[in-house]
């Protein structure tokens, strides 16, 4: 990697400590109103007579996420906003019209269709998780035979989890409630204040109530990384597209690299393939990607390093 590169992507690391918390928070104010929205008398009464797509449809129609997400969405397009500032800044003064920073018009169409594009993707991911987790405990309680009620109050308590997580969190009570100990053990978000011996129920529902909390406050931060990055490539890619259309800089001189971070915990294959693979900045990548990771983004740590291509 490049000195050039490298500090690039302090950069973006340091906006991305910036902007997060902010997401976060706006997922887990998400979470928290769709939990509250959640009857557990009328969401048994569903479980004990309808078909989970209907119980889907009922509780989770795309109405009531919306307006739950809202402070997501918000936040999206302030991320966008500010990375388009930022990126104008860190430009070259020729690809600025010797300003040092372009004012950038929020309402201009490209900006517009990319905040859409980039909302509808996010929105998809997080509409689908809490969906499947529904789907996932009234299979589960169907499985070991719970009763409506305990599977409504289990399906409120999991909201704010990917599907693989709410098993996980189910495992877990499973584990405990079996006196499995030495399994239960293993589980690396548990709340290790709490001994594993005396498992009343009592005990049990606090224990399992304490791994859940740790758990959602894990996946916000997951997430909420993903899609502040996400926003923050976005801006980039906008900010040069303006000085493009500005007349700043020839199109065909802007470029843009796939980076790949070495070092990152699980790295997608595909991804390290594309390392260091470059094309014009309005092209896509050869894997479709019209950013780093654009088609695999969650947990992406990918970077698009974007420059002015020397005059043959």
């Amino acid at each position: 990697m490049s000195p050039a590169d490298r500090r690039l992507i302090n950069r973006f690391r340091r906006r991305l400590l910036q902007e997060s918390p902010g997401m976060a928070r706006a997922l887990l104010d998400a979470w928290r109103t769709v939990e509250r929205n959640i009857d557990i008398a009328e969401l048994a009464r569903l479980i004990e007579s309808a078909g989970i797509d209907r119980i889907i449809s009922t509780v989770l129609p795309d109405s009531v996420l919306d307006v739950a997400f809202a402070g997501v969405r918000n936040q999206l397009q302030l991320t966008v906003d500010r990375a388009v500032t930022w990126s104008a800044r860190d430009m070259p003064k020729r690809a600025t019209g010797g300003t040092g920073g372009i004012a950038f018009n929020v309402l201009n169409p490209r900006h517009i269709d990319a905040i859409r594009e980039l909302d509808t993707r996010v929105m998809r991911t997080l509409r689908a998780d809490i969906r499947d987790v529904v789907r996932e405990v009234i299979e589960s309680g169907i499985r070991i035979g719970a009763g409506p009620r305990e599977t409504a109050r289990h399906i409120r308590e999991l909201v704010g989890l990917a599907p693989n997580q709410a098993r996980a969190v189910q495992n877990f009570r499973a584990a405990l409630e079996s006196g499995d100990v030495a399994k239960a053990a293993g589980y690396r978000l548990r709340d290790t204040r709490f001994a594993l011996r005396d498992l009343t129920p009592a005990r049990v529902n606090k224990m399992v109530a304490a791994y859940e909390r740790r758990f959602i406050a894990f996946h916000a931060e997951a997430v909420s990384r993903t899609a502040t990055l996400e926003s923050l490539r976005v801006g980039n890619q906008l900010s040069w597209q303006d000085s493009i259309a500005k007349g700043f800089v020839p199109e065909g001189r802007v470029m843009k690299r796939w980076l790949h971070l070495a070092g990152q915990a699980n790295p997608r294959p595909h991804h390290i393939a594309m390392d260091g693979e470059t094309v014009p900045l309005n092209q896509p990548y050869s894997n479709g990607d019209m950013h780093a990771g654009e088609g695999d983004a969650w947990n992406c740590h990918c970077q698009d390093v974007i420059f002015i291509a020397l005059a043959a």
